[in-house]
C-alpha cells in the first residue's frame, strides 16, 4: 500500500518535476516533513532543490513577519501589559500567575478564531451582568470583580498585542490572525503551496489557505479515509468535511484503506502501566529486523516512555524517540523543590526548618559521590543540634567543619531579595549537585538541563523588573522544569520509531504498537482550561470539547487506515476503568462481522519482579549465646511484646541492639510524649498515695497538667520546640487528653466510687524458674509498673498509654502462644505484668489487669485484660501464665525456628516488610 506521503511527492514531482525551490509544502508536523523530502528524492533519483517544508505554525510565522514566544517570555511580556492596563491596582506577578496562563491561551485563541474583540468582550461583560438582569437584585461584589477582569482583559488584550507587534513577535493568535490580514496583501513568496495532511484549522488558517487558493496557487492534498469521510456519525472527519465542503477535494484520492485494506488489529488488556511497557519490549523482541523497521511504537500515555526504555530488548537494533523525558519528573525535580522548601521555611534572623535541612541534605544527588561521606557527616552534627530552626551560620560552620567546599555553605545563605539572591544560591546548589554525582553522566544531564533553566530566568529577570517573591520565583522554576525535555537521540528514518499521538500525524508504518488505550489517554480528557464560558465559546464560534475529540479520533483512525497491523494494549486499572471507547467503536462498527480481523488477548509477559531479599537469621551459636544473655539480664513485657509480634524485629532490636534512624522529625517522638505524660500524673497521683481519692484535688491538676506536661518535655527540647506546628499541635491532645481523664475520674469519684492509688511506678522483677530448667539458662522477667489501685476493694495493676488501645486487643480466649501473637502485645504485656506482681506481693490473692488509654475520651475505667475464666487473675492461674511465658522462651532459643520477618507485623522499624 502506497503511503500517503509518497503519493503526494509523486503528485508534487508530477506537476513541477525538479523545479522545486519556489514551491512550498505546508504538513502537520516537522516529521512529516522528514519523511517527505526522503520520498521526493526517492521518486525524483537524482539530486534536486528541495521545496520550502513549512509546518502550519512555522508557515503562519512566515507570512505575518512575526516570531512565537516562549511561553516563559509571553509570561512576562503579558505581566508588563497588565501593569500598564491597571497601574497601580495591578496584583503582584505571583498573583498575576495564578491566572495568566489560562488568560493568555484564551487571549490568543480568539485571535486564531478571528473573533471581533469588541463584541466578544462586550458578551463576556454581559454574561456577568445577566444574572442582575434577570434577579432585579444589584451585582453582587464576585459579580462586580469578574465585570472589571474581562474589561481588564479586553484592554490587557488590546494592549498586548500592540507591545508584541511592535517588538515583530506575537502569540500563536496574533500569528495567524496577522497571517490572515498580510496574506492578501504581500507579494506572493511561492508560486505554489501544498497545504498537505491538515485536519481542524482555525479560521485565521483557513482564510490564509482561502486567499492561496483565490490567487490559484494553493494545491490541497487531504489525508482521509471513506470510513469516517462518508459516514456523518464519525467524528473523525468532522473538520475534514467541513474543510473539503470548503476547499475541494484535492489532489490525492480519498482511500477505503479500513474498510477493505488488510488491517488486522489487536486488544492487548495488560496487568498495570508497567505491564504495557513489557508487552511491547516482548512484541518487539520477537519481531523480525524487517518488521521492527516497519514499526512505530506510539505513547497515547506519554509518562509510559521511561519503563518502555527499560522493558525495551538488548538487541532491538536502530531506535528513535521523538519525544524526552520531562525533566520535573527526574531526580533534579525533586532536588530544586526540596531547596525551594528549604528557603521558603526559613525565619530571617532564625535560621532554617530542621526538617527541611535534612531532606535537602537528604537528597540522592548528595548522599553519592566524593562529597557523601562529607554530607553526612555534616548532618550529623546539624542533627546533634536537636533545634527546630537552625541559624545560618550554624549551618555554615556545619559544612566547613565537614570538609564541605563554599557551595554547599552558600546554598544556606539567608536570602532577603529573591531576585538577586535565588538565583545565586540556585547556581550554588546545582554547583554542588554537580560535583557530588561526577562521573553520573545522567545526573550531569540533569543538572545542566536545571542550569540552563536558571539561565533563562536570569535573563528574564535582567530584562523585566518585576517584584518577585519566593512562591513566585519557585513557581517559574517549576513551569519551567515542566516544559524541559532531555532528549534521546536516534535515527528518524531507520528503525523502531517511538512517538506520541500528534507525531504520527500523516505518517504510515506498516505495525503500529500503542501504548496507553485507555478511555482518559486515548482521548484524552479534554479538560482544556479556560475562562470563556461554554455559551460564548459556542457563539463566538470557538472550540469546544466535542472538536477536541473529534481531532483526536481523526489522528487515531488516520494512523490505522494504511497499517497492517496495530496492537492496542491498555491497562486493567485504567481510570476510569476500561479499554478506550475508540476501541470498542472499532469492535462494534468497523470489524464487526469480520472474522480473525480482531483479536483481544490478556497479557502474559514476563515483567521482572523487583522484591526485597528476605532476611532471616540462623540461630548459630553466637546469636543463641546473645539471647541467653538478654534473657539473664531480663525480659521485659514490652521486649515479649516485640517478639511476638515480629522475632526479626526484636532480634534487630534487642539482640543487636540497633538503634532507630536519627532522622528528623518535626513532631515530638512518641517515647518522650509518653515518658512526660507518665511523669506528670506520677507528680499528681503520688502525695495521693494510701487513701481514697477526692474529687479536689484532682480538679486542682486538671488547671495544672498543663504546665506539668509542658515541663516535663522542657527537659530534652528546646521551649520554641514545643510552641509551634505538629510539637505544639500534641502537645494540645495531650493535655486534652490528661484532663479528661482527671475530670472523668473526678466524676467517678463524686458518684461514689471509692478509688486508693496504692503504688505508681513499680519496678518488678521476678526469675522464671520453669524456662530456666528447660533450657539450662537463668531467664529473668522485669518491668516496670506505671499504677497500682484499689477499687471498690478489688485491686487492679494498671498500664498508662497515651495510645489507642481497643478492647479486643486484650482479650485471651486461651492461653497459648500462638494465641497471643498478631495484635495482642498488650495483653501479652498484662500477663507479664500480673505474673510478676503475684510472684512479687504473695499477700495479694487476686488482681484485675489493665491499660489505661488516655486518648478515649469520656471514661477513666481501664481496659481490662479478658481470660477464659474473665478479667480477675487469680494465684491459681500463676502456673498457666509460667508454664505459657516459658513455651516463648523455649521457643526464642529453638534453633530449628529462623529469626525471620512476620509478614502480619505493622510496627516493624527494622525488619523489611516483605510479602
Amino acid at each position: 500500500m502506497t503511503a500517503f506521503l509518497q503519493q503526494v511527492a509523486r503528485a508534487i514531482l508530477a506537476e513541477h518535476g525538479p523545479a522545486l525551490r519556489d514551491v512550498a509544502v505546508v504538513l502537520p508536523s516537522q516529521r512529516a516533513g522528514l519523511y517527505l523530502r526522503k520520498w521526493i528524492a526517492e521518486e525524483a533519483g537524482k539530486p534536486l532543490w528541495s521545496p520550502q517544508v513549512f509546518t502550519i505554525g512555522t508557515f503562519m510565522e512566515e507570512l505575518s513577519g512575526l516570531r512565537s514566544l516562549p511561553p516563559e517570555e509571553l509570561l512576562f511580556e503579558g505581566y508588563e501589559a497588565y501593569r500598564n492596563v491597571e497601574g497601580a491596582r495591578a496584583a503582584p506577578f505571583g498573583e498575576y500567575m495564578l491566572w495568566a496562563g489560562t488568560t493568555l491561551a484564551d487571549i490568543s485563541e480568539a485571535d486564531a478564531h478571528l473573533v471581533p474583540l469588541e463584541s466578544y468582550y462586550r458578551d463576556l461583560r454581559s454574561w456577568e451582568e445577566l444574572e442582575w438582569t434577570f434577579n432585579d437584585d444589584p451585582l453582587s461584589e464576585s459579580q462586580q470583580r469578574m465585570v472589571h477582569f474581562w474589561t481588564m482583559v479586553g484592554k490587557l488584550h488590546a494592549a498586548l498585542n500592540a507591545r508584541l507587534t511592535e517588538q515583530g513577535s506575537g502569540t500563536t493568535g496574533l500569528i495567524e490572525r496577522t497571517a490572515a490580514v498580510r496574506a492578501g496583501r504581500a507579494e506572493p513568496i511561492w508560486s505554489t503551496v501544498w497545504f498537505v495532511g491538515l485536519n481542524a484549522l482555525t479560521p485565521a488558517q483557513e482564510s490564509v489557505v482561502r486567499h492561496f487558493r483565490h490567487v490559484g496557487s494553493a494545491r490541497m492534498a487531504w489525508d482521509a479515509d471513506h470510513y469516517y469521510f462518508d459516514r456523518p456519525e464519525q467524528e473523525a472527519g468532522h473538520h475534514l468535511r467541513k474543510a473539503i465542503g470548503s476547499f475541494g477535494p484535492g489532489l490525492i484520492p480519498m482511500g477505503n484503506n479500513l474498510t477493505d485494506g488488510a488491517l488486522k488489529l489487536r486488544t492487548v488488556r495488560a496487568p498495570n502501566d508497567v505491564a504495557q511497557a513489557w508487552c511491547a519490549g516482548e512484541l518487539l523482541k520477537h519481531a523480525t529486523e524487517e518488521e521492527r523497521a516497519n514499526t512505530a511504537l506510539v505513547l497515547a500515555d506519554e509518562s509510559l516512555l521511561q519503563p518502555l526504555l527499560e522493558a525495551l530488548p538488548a538487541d532491538l537494533g536502530p531506535l528513535n524517540i521523538t519525544m524526552g523525558l520531562s525533566v520535573s519528573q527526574l531526580p533534579i525535580g525533586s532536588y530544586i523543590d526540596a531547596l525551594h522548601r528549604l528557603h521558603a521555611g526559613m525565619r530571617p534572623g532564625t535560621g532554617f526548618f530542621h526538617a527541611d535541612v535534612e531532606r535537602f541534605l537528604g537528597h540522592p544527588f548528595l548522599r553519592q559521590g566524593p562529597l557523601a561521606s562529607a554530607v553526612a557527616q555534616a548532618s550529623t552534627v546539624i542533627r546533634s543540634a536537636s533545634r527546630t530552626f537552625i541559624p545560618a551560620a550554624s549551618l555554615q560552620e556545619a559544612f566547613r567543619s565537614s570538609g564541605l567546599f563554599p557551595d554547599a555553605a552558600e546554598v544556606f545563605t539567608e536570602v532577603t531579595d529573591v531576585r538577586a539572591g535565588m538565583p545565586m544560591v540556585t547556581a550554588h546548589a546545582l554547583s554542588w549537585a554537580m560535583q557530588a554525582t561526577v562521573g553520573d553522566e545522567f545526573a550531569t544531564e540533569q543538572v545542566y538541563q536545571a542550569s540552563l533553566i536558571l539561565r533563562r530566568i536570569h535573563l528574564l529577570l535582567s530584562r523585566y523588573e518585576h517584584e518577585l517573591d519566593l512562591k513566585a520565583y519557585a513557581a517559574l522554576f517549576h513551569r519551567l522544569l515542566g516544559t524541559a525535555r532531555i532528549a534521546l537521540f536516534g535515527e528518524p528514518l531507520a528503525g523502531v520509531q517511538v512517538m506520541g499521538m500528534l507525531e504520527a500525524r500523516a505518517l504510515d508504518p506498516d505495525r503500529v504498537i500503542v501504548l496507553g488505550a485507555q478511555e482518559g489517554s486515548l482521548p484524552t480528557d479534554g479538560s482544556e482550561r479556560s475562562f470563556i464560558p461554554f455559551e460564548l465559546r459556542r457563539a463566538h464560534g470557538m472550540p469546544l470539547r466535542d472538536g477536541n475529540d473529534a481531532v483526536q479520533a481523526y489522528n487515531f483512525l488516520r494512523m490505522l487506515q494504511r497499517a497492517k497491523e496495530a496492537v492496542l494494549i491498555w491497562p486493567e486499572g485504567a481510570e476510569p476503568t476500561g479499554p478506550s471507547r475508540f476501541i470498542l467503536q472499532l469492535e462494534h462498527e468497523l470489524f464487526k462481522g469480520k472474522e480473525g480481523r480482531l483479536e483481544a488477548f490478556d497479557a502474559d509477559v514476563p515483567v521482572p519482579a523487583v522484591h526485597a531479599a528476605k532476611v532471616v537469621v540462623a540461630k548459630d551459636e553466637a546469636a543463641l549465646k546473645a539471647i541467653r544473655e538478654l534473657l539473664a539480664k531480663g525480659l521485659s513485657p514490652s521486649a515479649l511484646g516485640e517478639w511476638l509480634q515480629c522475632p526479626l524485629d526484636f532480634h534487630f532490636r534487642r539482640v543487636l541492639k540497633l538503634k532507630e534512624s536519627e532522622e528528623v522529625d518535626v513532631r515530638i517522638a512518641p517515647n518522650l510524649l509518653g515518658e512526660a505524660l507518665h511523669g506528670s500524673m506520677e507528680a499528681v497521683y503520688r502525695p495521693l498515695i494510701g487513701k481514697p481519692l477526692s474529687s479536689a484535688p484532682l480538679k486542682e491538676a486538671v488547671n495544672t497538667i498543663e504546665a506539668m506536661i509542658k515541663a516535663e518535655l522542657g527537659k530534652a527540647m528546646a521551649e520554641d520546640q514545643l510552641g509551634q506546628g505538629q510539637p505544639l499541635l500534641q502537645v494540645r491532645m495531650a493535655v486534652h487528653a490528661a484532663q479528661r481523664f482527671l475530670r472523668s475520674e473526678a466524676a467517678a469519684v463524686d458518684q461514689g466510687a471509692v478509688i486508693m492509688p496504692l503504688d505508681l511506678e513499680v519496678d518488678l522483677a521476678h526469675p522464671l524458674e520453669m524456662a530456666a530448667r528447660s533450657i539450662g539458662t537463668p531467664v529473668l522477667m522485669k518491668g516496670r509498673l506505671d499504677r497500682v489501685d484499689r477499687l471498690n476493694g478489688m485491686q487492679r495493676i494498671l498500664d498508662l498509654k497515651s495510645g489507642k488501645v481497643s478492647a479486643s486487643d486484650l482479650s485471651l480466649r486461651e492461653l497459648t502462644v500462638d494465641a497471643l501473637q498478631g495484635n495482642k502485645r498488650y495483653a501479652a504485656q498484662l500477663l507479664v505484668y500480673t505474673w510478676l506482681y503475684l510472684k512479687e506481693r504473695p499477700e495479694v490473692d487476686a488482681v484485675q489487669a489493665g491499660i489505661l488509654p488516655l486518648q478515649r475520651s469520656a471514661s477513666s475505667e481501664p481496659l481490662l485484660m479478658q481470660l477464659p475464666d474473665g478479667t480477675t487473675v487469680t494465684r491459681g492461674a500463676l502456673r498457666a501464665i509460667e508454664e505459657l511465658l516459658t513455651e516463648v522462651v523455649v521457643r526464642m532459643l529453638d534453633p530449628d525456628l529462623p529469626i525471620e520477618h512476620d509478614p502480619k507485623s505493622r510496627y516493624c522499624v527494622f525488619c523489611l516488610k516483605q510479602e
